[in-house]
């Protein structure tokens, strides 16, 4: 790395001798500027007078005063280029952060499993108490379809020129609390009216009555949508879109048998976001 940035120190440093010479070679010349009153020789100048032979021997003759030299024009000062200021943003990336924050609703489509071992014990899914049969060494099977509200927020960062952007959310909704990472590629190219679409691609983790900080499901999301800007500096905008995710948590162990989940979940949102 600190080769790499003495090389382009280097090459900043070589273009920069590239402008000063080229400055330099269009300076002004030393040669007196023509209209300059003072560059001319004064009028009615003669050839020098001669001496008069009445003149006395004795005496010297009159010296006639050269014509003043006339010094050459001063160079005009030496100015540069005036440079652009830096783009605001970080890592030399040249965009914005972002601060945002939406509600939204979901869908959820849970898909239940427990491969049972036996006993005869009567087996629950607990989050709605249902009944799912006993433990007899087969597979017992349940669906739980449920839909709430989600609420995010989080931050992220934006390349310039309504560029590609990711968002790292904190999601809570009911029992589930979650870590989403995503990046959407802007289409500034395709924008209807003042709506710029995109195209989001992400990945979360879920903490579900795990223990600590230990994550507890595992998924990846697809989404698209859309944002306007609210104010001509474009700092102020809102959100909306629909995502969809497959999640898969880790296994719950009982007695009778280890308990699985698959979601899979859609959510449709609106937020806001603030860009600087």
């Amino acid at each position: 790395m600190t080769i790499k940035w003495i090389l382009c120190a280097f090459a900043i440093a070589t273009a920069n001798a590239a402008l000063f010479e080229t400055y330099y070679s269009s300076d002004r010349s030393d040669e007196p500027i023509k209209n300059n009153p003072a560059a001319q020789p004064p009028f009615n100048v003669g050839p020098p007078p001669q001496t008069s032979p009445r003149q006395d021997a004795g005496t010297a003759p009159r010296a006639v005063s050269p014509t003043p030299r006339q010094e050459p024009s001063p160079r005009a000062p030496f100015r540069t280029r005036r440079l652009a200021a830096a783009p605001h943003g970080s890592f030399a990336l040249g965009g914005a952060f972002l601060l945002r924050a939406s509600v939204g609703f979901a869908s959820l489509d849970r898909q239940v499993s427990v491969d049972t071992l036996g006993g005869g014990e009567a087996v629950y899914y607990r989050p709605e108490n249902a009944f799912m049969g006993y433990s007899n060494g087969a597979t017992l099977k349940h669906n739980d379809q449920d839909a709430r509200w989600r609420y995010q927020f989080g931050v992220g960062y934006q390349l310039p020129n309504e560029g590609n952007f990711w968002y790292l959310d904190y999601a809570n909704s009911d029992e589930t609390q979650e870590l989403d990472a995503s990046f959407a590629f802007s289409l500034p190219s395709a924008r209807v009216a003042n709506t710029i679409p995109y195209i989001k691609i992400g990945a979360n983790i879920g903490f579900g009555d795990s223990r600590g900080a230990a994550p507890s499901s595992f998924g990846v999301l697809l989404g698209v949508g859309g944002y306007n800007y609210l104010n001509d500096a474009k700092s102020f905008r809102i959100e909306y879109g629909v995502d969809y995710s497959r999640t898969e948590w880790l296994p719950i162990s009982h007695r009778y048998g280890d308990e699985e989940w698959i979601d899979n979940l859609w959510h449709i949102y609106l937020g806001a976001a603030y860009r600087f």
